[in-house]
């Protein structure tokens, strides 16, 4: 959509509907889920934060933008999420179809073919998660830039 084209990555999420999108052909997913953050609200976190991932595509692709949703586990123990706005779920329980996902427009884009790995940073606020992309050097590069 052309809201997601005019997003420069300013940390801002939007809402979306994935499977409506991939459905349309506006988006593919390159990668299987992954647990990006974890928060225990009975020992709140800090106000910001940000964790380090690494994540392998399943598909050859631009990498635009990250969609990302939640799962609560309501009871000490839970093996599987109380409540979720993940997607594909709505279809299972339609009761929940308000609950949308949010996505993250990347900055910084990137093509990647499949089996490569992605390096993420993820970060949060007392109000936002957002994004962004790592620039990892390549092991195999012996050049030097200089200013």
């Amino acid at each position: 959509p052309d809201v997601y084209r005019r997003d420069d990555g300013d940390a801002n999420p939007h809402d979306v509907v994935l499977e409506k999108l991939v459905a349309a052909g506006q988006a593919r997913v390159l990668t299987q889920d992954f647990p990006a953050l974890f928060f225990d609200f009975e020992h709140l976190p800090a106000t910001s934060g940000s964790k380090m991932l690494e994540v392998k595509l399943e598909a050859s692709g631009r990498v635009d933008a990250i969609v990302f949703w939640w799962q609560c586990y309501m009871r000490r123990g839970d093996h599987r999420a109380s409540m979720t706005n993940a997607p594909w779920t709505a279809t299972k329980r339609p009761e929940i179809g308000h609950w949308r996902q949010a996505v993250c427009v990347l900055p910084q884009r990137r093509f990647l073919e499949a089996g490569e790995t992605l390096s993420l940073m993820a970060f949060h606020t007392d109000e936002d998660i957002w994004f962004r992309i790592v620039e990892v050097p390549d092991p195999g590069d012996s050049s030097i830039s200089l200013p």
